[in-house]
This record gives C-alpha cells, structure tokens and sequence, in this order.
C-alpha cells in the first residue's frame, strides 16, 4: 500500500459547469505513485475522463488543472502545473505548463487536481477558498485579454492572485478557445499557508 506524502493534499476536485456541481474525490495513491507530477497525473486522468473520438469542442472534454508533484511543499522555484485537455487545434492531447501563484494556492487550497467538465449556462469562474468552492459570473471579464483578467483576479485579498502565465502557456495550445465554449473565464483560489493542514 502505498501513502501519499510530500506535496499531497490527496484530493482532486471534479467541477460539473452545466449541473453547478462539484464533488471531492480522494486520490488513489498507487496512481500518484504510478504517474508521478502535474503532467502524469493530468494525462492519466484525463485518459480515463474521455471516451475515444470525443469531440474537443464538446462538453464531453474536460479541462484539468494539474499542480506538480513538489508544488506546496520548501522546494524552491517548484511551484508549476499543467493544464490538460484534448486540443481543439490538433484533436490530441495538450499539456500546457504554466508556474505562479496559481499552484501553489491551488495546493494550498486543497487540491492535487481539479477537473472541470461540461459547460456553462453563463460565463463562470470558480472561487476556491481552503476546499470550499463557490461558482462566480465573470460576465464583466468575458472578452477581456489575459491582463484585464489578472488585474480583476489581483484585486482579492492577499494570496489570490490570477495567473496571467497560465493564460499565455495554454494558448500556446489553443486551450482557451476550450475554456471559451465552455464559458470558463478561470480560477481564483486562496488557501491556508500551513503546510499541516
């Protein structure tokens, strides 16, 4: 049997955008163990969310935010994430990296990975505060650019900030045009700071 450690909050967060639903799921240590970091374990979950030939515009995709393996932990520089869907540029798979706040809060807030599927009636962000989450309108941010959003994001209290980088690496994978069908504008999280709890 293998226990988790480390960087682990050992939950992933399952956000259902058409049912403004969410459910906390426990992560299976032996595929943490299996498919270790960000990456690995957003590949994984997102082989086992998607039947074959899904279309990568449809609310059958999912959206998976991903924070690596050393991320919430004293490691320096280490707080990183990939974001993984099916591309809706090539229809494979995409793994965008981004670094920031936004891992690390993520953490902090209590989760190994939240996977967001379906889509919204409205455009929505989600507010995620030490494991509670709340489904927010970000109708005043759809149609703004990455640096409108982060200046909106910035605006919270300390600690709960917007990643603009995430922005920019997923782009580069043409995930937001994902994020736009489902009417995702994004995140904003604040966590407690200990690393006990």
């Amino acid at each position: 049997m293998v226990t988790l450690k480390g960087g682990y909050t050992g939950k992933i967060l399952r956000v259902n955008l058409t049912r403004k639903e969410t459910r906390v799921e426990e992560l299976d240590p032996n595929l943490a163990a299996a498919f270790i970091g960000g990456a690995g374990l957003g590949i994984k979950l997102l082989y086992d969310a998607l039947p074959a030939g899904v279309d990568p515009l449809s609310p059958e995709n999912v959206l998976i935010f991903a924070p690596g393996l050393m991320t919430r932990t004293d490691a320096p520089c280490a707080s990183r994430m990939a974001v993984v869907a099916r591309s809706p540029l090539t229809g494979g798979l995409a793994v965008a990296l981004s670094a920031g706040h936004f891992p690390a809060e993520l953490k902090f807030a209590g989760f190994d990975a939240v996977i967001i599927e379906g889509k919204a009636e409205k455009p929505v962000y989600l507010y995620i505060k030490d494991g509670e989450v709340q489904f927010r309108s970000a109708e005043r941010l759809w149609g703004h650019d990455d640096h409108r959003h982060a200046a909106v994001y910035q605006r919270g209290s300390r600690g709960s900030q917007y990643s603009g980088s995430l922005h920019r690496a997923c782009r580069r994978k043409a995930l937001p045009y994902y994020m736009y069908y489902q009417r995702a504008a994004g995140c904003r999280q604040e966590g407690c700071r200990s690393r006990d709890g």
